[in-house]
């Protein structure tokens, strides 16, 4: 409930900086607000990445299927949102120095489709877990739940880093970022070339637990790949234009 009270004021201030934008008449005016605008809704939308990640790694684990249905129905919303964002972009680009969207809007329209991959991706995610727990009563079990709960909760201090950069639109700590993205994709590799030859070596028919646990780290690096094109496009996007 908090995490929604949160999401919907960052919203809510999204819809007034947009309100702002629409009134001003000034192409400078337009361009600050628009990079504030950008900031909310990209903050808004690592965060919710985050929530929504926190999740469904606690739905797999504890077989709570009810928990990620809710999230796979929140994920269908967002999509929703993402396009609304879009379209007010898109209108506020119209309004500003052609100079300065021939040089920043490639980098908009990439968080744009940084953020829209983040939900499909959480989606691909939540989709056979829960397939998974309508058809098969079998966890995950303890050891591989342990090294998912440590992996998963380097990611998502990753990802409130890069909504706070975001935030603040201060990327003083965007290199340190990057390597530390470097290490938690490592680290998920090596999870899944475990699994990989836990797989291969075991005579016994593989439990559908294990699929969905190979599917859900693979979706992992995936997601900070993601995360880090978030990040660098937000970063270019929110730098001083030259012109």
């Amino acid at each position: 409930l908090i995490h929604i009270n949160k999401s919907h004021a960052r919203r809510s201030k999204a819809d007034e900086i947009f309100k702002e934008i629409t009134l001003s008449q000034d192409t400078h005016n337009i361009w600050v607000l628009l990079k504030k605008y950008s900031s909310e809704t990209l903050s808004d939308a690592a965060n919710f990445t985050k929530e929504s990640y926190s999740g469904i790694i606690n739905g797999f684990i504890n077989k709570d299927i009810r928990a990620l249905q809710k999230i796979n129905s929140a994920l269908s919303r967002r999509i929703g949102i993402q396009k609304k964002i879009q379209q007010r972009e898109l209108f506020t680009l119209q309004r500003v120095n052609k100079n300065w969207i021939l040089e920043k809007s490639t980098w908009l329209h990439l968080t744009n489709n940084c953020t829209e991959q983040m939900i499909y991706c959480l989606k691909r995610i939540t989709t056979p877990c829960i397939k998974h727990m309508q058809t098969d009563p079998i966890s995950l079990p303890e050891p591989f739940t342990k090294e998912l709960t440590t992996a998963g909760s380097f990611l998502e201090t990753f990802i409130l880093h890069i909504k706070n950069s975001i935030e603040t639109a201060n990327y003083n700590n965007y290199e340190q970022l990057f390597f530390t993205s470097n290490h938690i994709s490592e680290e998920f590799s090596r999870i899944r070339r475990r699994l990989m030859e836990h797989i291969q070596k075991d005579e016994k028919k593989v439990p559908n637990a294990f699929n969905i646990y190979l599917h859900l780290l693979q979706e992992s690096e995936e997601l900070i790949y993601t995360l880090r094109l978030l990040l660098r496009a937000s970063r270019k996007f929110q730098a001083d234009h030259r012109f």
